[in-house]
């Protein structure tokens, strides 16, 4: 029940690594392809950009499962969101430069791996963590805290990128954009992710789960033999 919702530190720390997750992807997604057109002179080069994040997602998501049994989702996820801050600070040095474009997100990229993947993986841990502290199992409310993370991050991302484009006075129709249009373009393109990230990372360097789940572990499978 949502009343034993409190007790659930982890719960929280999860809703706020997808709200994290979910408002980079708005903000990216959502300015990228005024990125490429401004700073790299071409919009068509938004889905070579989009190759270069996502090819080390696609082939990290395959590595991810073996780098968890070995390390843990915790070690991987603090990894993960250093990776993705130097994959945006890497494109925040030299944002007009093509090939260190596409190094930042390669970056960006092998680091968003064990967040994508290990938010979801710990799912199931933070469910467990309620179980154990209150004696209640319930995966419903911590999927609806997951989803209500998901929603909120995507709106807030989508919002920020209208908000930020109207600061800077972007007008479409301009073939060169004003300097507060670029520097609101860089904004949401570089450094306001990297700022979310760093609050992911700060998140999850105060949520290991995994130290403390052997034992949560072990005593939930002693509750469950004794109540057979």
């Amino acid at each position: 029940t949502y009343t034993h919702l409190h007790k659930n530190k982890y719960i929280i720390k999860e809703t706020i690594h997808f709200i994290v997750n979910f408002v980079n992807m708005g903000l990216t997604g959502g300015v990228g392809i005024y990125f490429a057109r401004d700073f790299l002179g071409n919009s068509d080069l938004y889905g070579t950009m989009t190759l270069a994040n996502y090819i080390p997602v696609m082939i990290g998501l395959f590595a991810f499962p073996s780098l968890a049994n070995r390390f843990g989702k915790w070690k991987c996820m603090v990894v993960g969101y250093i990776l993705e801050a130097a994959g945006y600070l890497i494109i925040f040095l030299a944002p007009s430069s093509f090939p260190v474009v596409l190094l930042g997100l390669a970056v960006r990229g092998i680091g968003h791996v064990p967040n994508s993947a290990g938010i979801y993986a710990m799912v199931a841990d933070v469910t467990d963590y309620g179980e154990w502290k209150t004696g209640i199992r319930n995966e419903g409310v911590t999927f609806s805290a997951t989803s209500f993370g998901t929603k909120i991050g995507t709106g807030i991302g989508s919002a920020v990128v209208g908000w930020g484009l109207a600061l800077g006075n972007y007008v479409g129709s301009a073939t060169v954009q004003g300097a507060s249009a670029l520097e609101s373009i860089k904004a949401l393109y570089t450094y306001i992710p990297l700022i979310v990230t760093l609050v992911g990372l700060v998140v999850i360097l105060n949520a290991n789960i995994d130290k403390i789940y052997p034992t949560i572990e072990k005593d939930l499978k002693a509750r469950r033999q004794t109540k057979e």
